[in-house]
C-alpha cells in the first residue's frame, strides 16, 4: 500500500480482503503475517496507524495497529470496536514492549477466541517476532444474539483519524499472510 504525499488521515488507499471466512464457522483463528512500514513512515497525529480487520456479526470488530506519532517510536496494540459493552476499546501490550523499527520486517500473530454467550470470555493474544507481547482472556466482541463465527479478514490500513496529512511517499508492505482456525 503506498500513502502518497498529501493523503489526509482518517482513510486508506485501498484494501484488500484476504478471505471470507464466514462459511468455515471458525470460533479461533490465528493469524500470521509480516509487515514493513517504509523507512519514512509517518506515524499519524491521532497514533494510530491500523493494518489488519477481523469481521464478526458483520462488523469490523477487531484490528491491529502500530502505534506512533511522526517520526516517533513505534509499538503495537489491538483495538476492538462495535463491540457489546463500550463503542471501542484499547488492548495495549501487557506482557512485553516491543518497538516496530522503520524499514525492518516484523512478523505479527494473533490468536482471536470469541466469547460464549453474553460472557466477557474472549480472548486476544499477539506476538511480535516471536515475543509475546499481549494476553486478554476477558474479551466481549459480541452478545449471544450475534453470530460467534469470524467472517472476513482485511488488509484494510486506515492511517490515523481525522485531520494531519502525509508529508512524504509512504509505504506498508504484507507479505506470508497465513491464516487457520478452528470451530
Amino acid at each position: 500500500m503506498q500513502f502518497p504525499a498529501g493523503f489526509v488521515g482518517g482513510d486508506t488507499p485501498a484494501w484488500t480482503e484476504i478471505g471470507d471466512i464466514s462459511s468455515l464457522g471458525y470460533r479461533k483463528l490465528y493469524l500470521s503475517f509480516w509487515v514493513r512500514l517504509s523507512d519514512n513512515w509517518q506515524g499519524h497525529d491521532s497514533y494510530v496507524n491500523k493494518i489488519v480487520y477481523v469481521w464478526q456479526h458483520h462488523n469490523a470488530v477487531f484490528f491491529a495497529h502500530v502505534l506512533g506519532k511522526d517520526d516517533g517510536p513505534l509499538t503495537t496494540r489491538l483495538g476492538l470496536q462495535e463491540i457489546p459493552i463500550v463503542l471501542a476499546q484499547n488492548l495495549e501490550p501487557n506482557l512485553a514492549n516491543v518497538a516496530i523499527v522503520r524499514g525492518q520486517w516484523h512478523r505479527w500473530e494473533i490468536l482471536l477466541i470469541s466469547n460464549t454467550g453474553d460472557n466477557a470470555d474472549g480472548e486476544a493474544h499477539w506476538w511480535i517476532d516471536g515475543a509475546k507481547v499481549g494476553e486478554y482472556r476477558d474479551v466481549m466482541y459480541r452478545t449471544s444474539l450475534q453470530s460467534d463465527v469470524w467472517e472476513h479478514i482485511t488488509w484494510y490500513p486506515v492511517w490515523g483519524g481525522a485531520g494531519d496529512a502525509v508529508v512524504e511517499t509512504m509505504s506498508m508492505r504484507m507479505d506470508h499472510f497465513y491464516a487457520s482456525g478452528s470451530p
